[in-house]
């Protein structure tokens, strides 16, 4: 039973801020499904991806508020 990793991360930048992304997923076992395997994490990052761009979103218009007020 052959497991294996994957990672995929990028930064990128939203308005002056910097933003990076890592994404990794560990035991994949070769011989299931895969489709099986990944549809929960499918699921999971989609929540998680949301959930960080909202907190970034908030962040900046706090920063751009505290601009126009100085």
């Amino acid at each position: 039973m052959p497991k294996i990793s994957q990672h995929l991360g990028f930064t990128f930048k939203r308005g002056e801020t910097f933003v990076k992304v890592d994404v990794q997923v560990d035991d994949i076992d070769t011989e299931l499904p895969f489709k099986e395997q990944i549809d929960g994490v499918n699921d999971y990052l989609d929540d998680l991806f949301k959930a960080v761009r909202d907190k970034i979103d908030r962040q900046i218009e706090s920063i751009i508020e505290e601009l126009d007020e100085a």
